[in-house]
């Protein structure tokens, strides 16, 4: 049985010549332009307004007709690898100075001239509002009371484990060693092993903790806000705790003084 005989086209088929002295191609003018024609002649709806679709999405807008260069995939490892490397840096600037930079710097060495007592204390009066604030302490009353509200000592105890004594002022009650008894003063440093302290008589000392027990005292009211720290009246009391060499593991024993 024959087959029906239909026209077709050859693909590969000589494309018609085009006479250049006609311009028959495609023509580029300003009455006649080809974007607006073409654009018109891609919208199948008619509803639509082919003018106005040019105007907003089309005229004086840059097309790109080809694909955007994709990042190869080293080239975005490499990215991801500086950007960790920029915030490792960064890290490492914002970080606590080690023990072995600060012993390279000399950070912790005092000059003669510096070992004075009077010069750290402004340090202990920034302790006194950094504990105040650590452990809660109610402002002064405006009138004295008898007997004062001592605060909840048992609550304190995991507050002052984790405390920083810097600025602190702490002196040895017992110790194995007797000569170190009553040795105390301002902490400037304190290692796993021992207190670093400028006494009373402008005197650097190193006081091992191992075998002693030291003594601090803390003011039982908090300055007022806007205050100078170190306007503690003489008279306020004030509440000493024993610190062991072992304070993780043992209770701070304390006594009110008034």
């Amino acid at each position: 049985m024959a087959l029906a005989s239909t026209s077709s086209v050859d693909p590969y088929q000589e494309l018609p010549q085009v006479s250049k002295s006609k311009r028959e191609h495609i023509k580029f003018t300003t009455s006649a332009p080809f974007t607006p024609t073409f654009v018109q002649s891609i919208i199948s709806d008619a509803s639509s307004d082919v003018n106005a679709i040019y105007a907003n999405r089309v005229k004086n807008r840059q097309l790109s007709l080809h694909n955007p260069a994709k990042k190869s995939r080293a080239k975005e490892l490499a990215d991801q690898r500086k950007a960790r490397q920029a915030l490792d840096k960064a890290r490492r600037k914002s970080r606590v100075m080690s023990r072995k930079e600060a012993a390279a710097t000399g950070v912790w060495k005092l000059r003669p001239e510096e070992r004075s007592y009077d010069l750290f204390l402004p340090l202990n009066n920034l302790w006194k509002g950094y504990i105040a604030e650590l452990l809660g302490l109610a402002p002064r009353p405006p009138q004295p009371m008898q007997e004062p509200v001592v605060p909840n000592v048992q609550n304190m105890q995991a507050k002052l484990v984790k405390a920083d004594f810097h600025g602190s002022i702490l002196s040895v009650r017992n110790a194995n060693n007797s000569s170190l008894i009553g040795v105390g003063g301002i902490v400037i440093q304190e290692t796993e092993n021992t207190f670093k302290v400028i006494t009373p008589q402008n005197k650097l000392k190193v006081i091992p903790k191992l075998n002693s027990t030291f003594v601090f005292r803390i003011p039982l009211y908090a300055s007022p806000k806007g205050s100078a720290i170190e306007d503690n009246s003489e008279s306020d009391p004030v509440l000493e705790f024993e610190l062991s060499s072992d304070r993780a593991t043992r209770k701070f024993k304390h006594k009110l003084i008034q």
